[in-house]
């Protein structure tokens, strides 16, 4: 089944141009060209590109979850073929292996023991530096005109657990993952809100970033993607930084307070 064809020719049949359908479904110009195309590679992971032929399917009049489906069976990875060989270059091979692989493990075993020996004598036997106080931060400096912009605190942790508010200002695919559980997995509505919690990390995908906002315990982050490009962004205690300017991360990093 050649999907990009039946998308063009449902779509020829609809009268209806790329443009029109962008405006109908809000997904990118760029990327019905690419569905359009069969250029499935272009676009990002399977989550989006099933959603997206499902959107698109509806809107010229024909099954996306059947296009989502057939995309589905057409991106598996072939099955691996096991070549048939005579038993006795199997046999052999077996023998040469069980008379190397012991040597093989005494010899890793022997590089581990020297590596964990020469490590542990190194390192200080009170070790109680916390990593903050091994490196220095140095605080931003201030441009010609501009006010130096608050340092980061180094001495308070992210205040997990964390409160997340979204919003979309337009209809926008969004997949969001709170420590490993799927929260939300759907086509939100223009002004359609919801929140999430999580202790450790949030994974966020969203169709389309110009469209999409959020709060964590209650400060606004940056922007999520570029505009036209679907993303997928990690907010953990490590990325956190990533999206709040200077003066947020000094909130957030307080717990929002």
């Amino acid at each position: 089944m050649d999907i990009g064809r039946l998308l063009h020719e449902a779509r020829d049949r609809s009268s209806l141009t790329l443009e029109q359908v962008s405006r109908n479904t809000k997904i990118p110009l760029t990327v019905l060209d690419h569905l359009e195309h069969n250029r499935f590679d272009r676009l990002p992971d399977a989550v989006f590109v099933k959603g997206y032929l499902r959107a698109f399917g509806k809107a010229v009049g024909i099954d996306g979850e059947g296009l989502a489906q057939e995309y589905v069976r057409q991106s598996a990875p072939p099955p691996s073929r096991v070549v048939p060989s005579s038993s006795e270059p199997l046999e052999s091979a077996m023998r040469v292996a069980g008379r190397i692989l012991p040597a093989a493990v005494g010899l890793f075993a022997a590089i581990g023991l020297l590596y964990f020996a020469r490590d542990m004598a190194r390192r200080p036997l009170n070790d109680s530096t916390t990593p903050s106080e091994r490196t220095s931060v140095p605080a931003p400096v201030a441009t010609a005109g501009e006010a130096a912009a608050p340092a980061l605190p180094t001495d308070r942790p992210f205040g997990w657990p964390v409160k997340m508010d979204i919003e979309v200002s337009g209809d926008c695919w969004v997949s969001a993952i709170a420590d490993g559980q799927s929260v939300v997995y759907r086509l939100l509505r223009r002004g359609e809100r919801f929140s999430i919690t999580a202790d450790r990390e949030v994974v966020l995908r969203v169709g389309d970033p110009t469209v999409f906002t959020y709060r964590v315990n209650g400060v606004p982050g940056r922007p999520v993607g570029r505009p036209g490009s679907p993303a997928t962004v990690r907010i953990n205690r490590e990325t956190y930084r990533d999206f709040f300017d200077s003066a947020s991360t000094a909130t957030v990093a307080l717990g929002g307070r």
